[in-house]
């Protein structure tokens, strides 16, 4: 077998595969996901669309093995050569970061409030990828600027920040740990129009050599990134295929009408990115 067939056999090779998926209440039983399969390949993007409440961010969290105690998951999750739903805490936590890496919503509670942004990064950098403290902040500001954020970020403290500089300092704190997979939950939520294109310019430029999982409310910001959309509702996968296919001709209700009520809201960065290409 010659290297260039092993090469095309490591991309084809999917990074994450979720099998069966489903997160339920730990003393009820209750099911809040239900049976969601899914496959990230190097290079690829795969958007999740669904409505609040519609399992979304419990799916994400489920595929890092980042539940509360509350919930419990059930299905398979692979990722190098593990089951994240049946590994050691510690070893979930080794793989994590620099392995997968989660964008969270709630950037606001990201961050401790009583230390810098500069120590979260040299942190981060010194336990996952083993760097000095000055080639920690190097790479600290190569990202921020990738993110359209100053050196100068860096010595603020948390609450000196607005919700949407810190979803930019989370982003570029979870890009500089260079995970294979990256799992987005909303974000660009807290951005405007110009940031928005920003970040989604950036998310497409790392899924060239990693796989991406995007979850989001916009089907404009979806549109651009994903080859794939997977749409939830009510905990359970309803509809799922090639991103142009399934926004051309929709074949569930809540797929339709996702689609009818979002195109409003997306019309500022589609004018964007139409002016900036």
């Amino acid at each position: 077998m010659t290297d260039e067939t092993l090469k095309r056999n490591a991309e084809a090779a999917p990074l994450l595969e979720a099998r069966r998926v489903g997160v339920r209440v730990r003393a009820t039983g209750e099911a809040l996901v239900a049976d969601v399969s899914l496959t990230l390949r190097r290079g690829r993007c795969l958007g999740i669309v669904g409505d609040s409440g519609s399992g979304k961010t419990l799916l994400c969290r489920s595929l890092l093995g980042l539940l509360p105690s509350t919930l419990t998951a059930e299905g398979h999750v692979l990722f190098d050569g593990m089951d994240m739903l049946c590994a050691e805490p510690a070893e979930a936590r080794r793989r994590r970061g620099a392995g997968l890496g989660l964008l969270l919503q709630q950037a606001m509670t990201a961050f401790d409030p009583l230390r810098t942004i500069e120590a979260h990064f040299l942190e981060s950098l010194r336990e996952k990828c083993g760097l000095a403290a000055a080639e920690a902040r190097r790479k600290a500001e190569e990202y921020l600027k990738q993110t359209g954020l100053a050196a100068d970020v860096l010595r603020a403290w948390p609450h000196q920040l607005s919700g949407g500089m810190l979803q930019r300092c989370m982003i570029a704190l979870t890009l500089s740990l260079e995970p294979s997979v990256v799992v987005a939950d909303e974000p660009t939520t807290a951005q405007d129009a110009c940031n928005q294109f920003k970040i989604v310019r950036l998310l497409a430029g790392l899924r060239q050599e990693r796989a991406l999982l995007i979850v989001s409310h916009d089907l404009a910001v979806v549109q651009a990134l994903a080859d794939e959309l997977l749409i939830m509702h009510e905990g359970r996968c309803v509809e799922s295929g090639p991103t142009a296919a399934v926004l051309a001709a929709p074949k569930h209700a809540c797929t339709r009408r996702l689609l009818a009520t979002r195109q409003a809201l997306s019309r500022p960065f589609l004018q964007l990115r139409e002016a900036r290409a």
